[in-house]
């Protein structure tokens, strides 16, 4: 065996092309569409499904993500305690996230016990019963908890943004007192359930050893949903037109800074070639705004930028918390980043190293069958599949500087975003 010289450094390899792990789709006999990944070599399965049931369906304040989350809280035959000691007890993983369009229920097992937990899990989902007592307690937190974070400046600079972006009376940007937590009831849970978590109102995706067997007990649970009468919403907007808010909070020492415009969703013909746009202005580590407003001129401890994709919209975002007496120089500044990218080209160095940066992203992000199932679920909310990955991969790397000079010429137009500062005057 040949000695290994540790002077030299191994050889970077950076892949031209990826490739995610295709999904297998078939539908149950009920006709629920289910995606499976085969990823038999890991002794786990994982389950997750996904309902048009966000917050932008409820029809009063915080129903929708308390509906979810009381989804364990109990059910027609075991209490919230009984189903968090058969869930430790088994080692299983259960999880609920909500965002503006669709709430994802996630159960997790070693292969051994995934009879159990399609058992607890089946049960959770189909027999809800909303306990009161356990409403109070999560209502009261829920309260207590979003009164807190709108004590904090960055809380606050992000449901305004919300509100630049979309309008007051848009689901995407319209918020509510903590206060209205006590309008929920278990009847309102209850009606919510019953209209939302339906057969005909659900896709299913699945990953790890999916056996024959744990395949059956999949489609079996999924096909015991009801069906009813379900409308898809998409949503329209009032006109919200870029405006700058400031709003004074005189014993904070930093103030919260957020800046950007309403953009499009990710099926964009220009939200590629955008998203590698941003990444070169705020969107890694070694970003233009890291070099400038932290590196160069200390103001900040960290600043990004994002595309925000939801299934109705999205936008284009920059965030970050600056200390007071910096904050018109730091908001100065982010606009001088976006002019040089309007008025010079990219290098092909730095151009070269953020397309690394996002393939190492994209990476990292599908390593595991986990990983690839977040990115399968994505694909699937985006009418796309997972050659949605390779793509854009191979998109980001055609994309030259010209086409990056022309996006921001396009779209970083000051007159067009909006920016919200939330700190001392």
């Amino acid at each position: 065996m040949s000695k290994i010289d540790r002077k030299i450094a191994p050889q970077i390899f950076t892949p031209n092309n990826i490739e995610a792990e295709s999904e297998k789709l078939q539908k149950t006999p009920k006709g629920v569409d289910l995606y499976s990944l085969d990823f038999s070599q890991f002794d786990v399965v994982r389950l997750s499904l996904v309902f048009r049931a966000g917050t932008k369906y409820q029809n009063m304040p915080f129903l929708a993500n308390s509906t979810m989350s009381m989804l364990s809280e109990g059910t027609t035959t075991r209490s919230s305690k009984k189903i968090s000691d058969f869930l430790d007890f088994y080692g299983i993983y259960f999880d609920v996230s909500m965002d503006r369009d669709y709430s994802i229920i996630t159960i997790c097992s070693l292969d051994r016990f995934f009879d159990k937990a399609i058992e607890i899990f089946e049960d959770i989902m189909l027999n809800p019963s909303f306990p009161n007592k356990e409403l109070k307690t999560l209502k009261a937190k829920r309260k207590h908890s979003l009164k807190m974070e709108r004590e904090k400046i960055d809380y606050i600079a992000l449901e305004n943004f919300s509100r630049a972006m979309y309008g007051d009376n848009h689901p995407y940007g319209n918020t509510y007192s903590e206060d209205r937590y006590a309008d929920l009831t278990t009847k309102d849970l209850k009606a919510f359930y019953e209209t939302h978590y339906l057969r005909n109102n659900l896709f299913a995706v699945t990953s790890g050893k999916v056996s024959p067997e744990n395949y059956a007990k999949i489609e079996a649970l999924c096909d015991k949903f009801p069906t009813g009468e379900f409308e898809v919403i998409r949503s329209t907007y009032i006109d919200a037109k870029p405006q700058d808010i400031y709003i004074e909070k005189p014993n904070s020492f930093q103030s919260a800074l957020k800046i950007g415009r309403r953009m499009f969703t990710k099926t964009h013909e220009d939200f590629v070639a955008m998203q590698l746009l941003t990444t070169i202005l705020g969107g890694y580590f070694g970003s233009r705004l890291i070099k400038n407003i932290r590196e160069e001129k200390g103001y900040t401890y960290s600043i990004f930028s994002a595309m925000v994709n939801m299934e109705d919209s999205g936008h284009f975002a920059i965030s970050t918390e600056v200390a007071s007496q910096y904050t018109q120089s730091a908001i100065d500044e982010i606009f001088n980043e976006m002019e040089r990218l309007k008025h010079e080209l990219v290098p092909q160095e730095e151009l070269i190293m953020v397309r690394n940066v996002i393939i190492g992203q994209v990476l990292r992000i599908l390593d595991g069958p986990f990983g690839i199932v977040d990115v399968t679920i994505e694909n699937i909310q985006n009418q796309s599949d997972n050659k949605y990955v390779g793509d854009m991969i191979r998109q980001i790397n055609n994309i030259e500087s010209e086409q990056l000079l022309e996006m921001a010429q396009k779209y970083f137009v000051r007159e067009e975003m909006s920016v919200v500062i939330v700190g001392k005057k």
